[in-house]
């Protein structure tokens, strides 16, 4: 009966272990796809990257940070609340969605407008933020 147990036990924790690789190699089918606000709830309800695991919450706050430049890159997002539910290889992989990596650019900085990061705790200001040669503009946020 032991033996049964803990053959039981062993198939669980490796099937699960699958199911992490699994969802691991579906978010590198992701990268770099975020370029928009649509293209952000296609991969959140595609159920597949890290995004899932946030809580709803956390997934909205995250969301409205989101200021992308018109070229589809990334200006400014609030990191704090992601960083603090993921695990730091989810964390990094989110990051890869919007094709950056972690540690880059002007953390502790907020987007304010083309070409201006300002000073503002939890966010990232990320290179979309500027272009040499003039400004850009922003997306409009959607609901």
């Amino acid at each position: 009966m032991k033996n049964f147990v803990f053959g039981t036990i062993a198939m669980v924790l490796f099937s699960l272990t699958l199911l992490s690789f699994t969802t691991t190699v579906d978010s590198d089918d992701y990268r770099g796809t975020i370029t928009s606000y649509v293209t952000f709830d296609k991969v959140v309800e595609s159920g597949k990257t890290p995004l899932s695991k946030l809580s709803k919450e956390t997934l909205l706050d995250f969301r409205r940070s989101l200021k992308f430049a018109m070229d589809g890159e990334l200006a400014t997002a609030k990191y704090s609340g992601i960083q603090k539910e993921l695990s730091k290889e989810d964390y990094a992989t989110v990051w890869t969605l919007f094709n950056f990596s972690t540690g880059t650019d002007y953390r502790d900085y907020i987007c304010e407008s083309p070409n201006n990061c300002k000073k503002e705790d939890d966010y990232i200001c990320l290179s979309g933020c500027s272009q040499s040669g003039g400004d850009k503009e922003f997306l409009e946020y959607r609901e």
